[in-house]
């Protein structure tokens, strides 16, 4: 599964024309809840 994603995720940046990227080291959930907490921290 990791080799297939990097392969659509290259395809899809090649398309768009981007040249970089941020991954989230971490899954969609505890990306969005992490950066919950901290748009509450800085709040």
């Amino acid at each position: 599964q990791l080799l297939a994603g990097a392969v659509v995720a290259e395809a899809v940046m090649c398309r768009l024309g981007v040249e970089s990227l941020d991954i989230c080291p971490w899954a969609l959930r505890e990306g969005v809840i992490l950066r919950r907490l901290d748009q509450l921290e800085s709040a």
